[in-house]
């Protein structure tokens, strides 16, 4: 699955710079996040000075309806991260902490990495 194929929103040139995340390895300095665009291709791994919050991440996964994905947006030199899913009756995108975005997707929720200012 492309890292295209996991957003419903963005143009193709936005489209090249969303890549979906493959792994997520917790270390001492933060975490680090293995992308790819296809099964088994890994095209970088990027390093981000947080670690992942489970605790919250459940607190998320309680209050949604569903998630769909969670977008970190890391062109811009700093970390923004949202989440798209439904909420209590409708769809809905919301900023959270970047260690509750990691905390998701050790969680399984898909995570898109989206470097379109780099």
């Amino acid at each position: 699955m492309s890292a295209a194929s996991t957003t419903e929103h963005g143009d193709q040139q936005g489209d090249r710079n969303r890549i979906l995340v493959r792994s997520i390895t917790a270390s001492d300095g933060g975490t680090v996040l293995a992308a790819g665009d296809g099964p088994g291709d890994e095209v970088f791994r990027f390093r981000v000075p947080v670690r992942p919050d489970a605790t919250s991440a459940r607190r998320w996964q309680r209050v949604m309806r569903r998630i769909h994905r969670v977008e970190i947006d890391g062109g811009s030199g700093c970390f923004q991260a949202m989440v798209w899913g439904v909420g209590h009756r409708r769809e809905v995108r919301m900023p959270v902490p970047l260690g509750t975005a990691l905390g998701l997707g050790l969680a399984g929720v898909p995570l898109v990495l989206d470097l379109t200012g780099r």
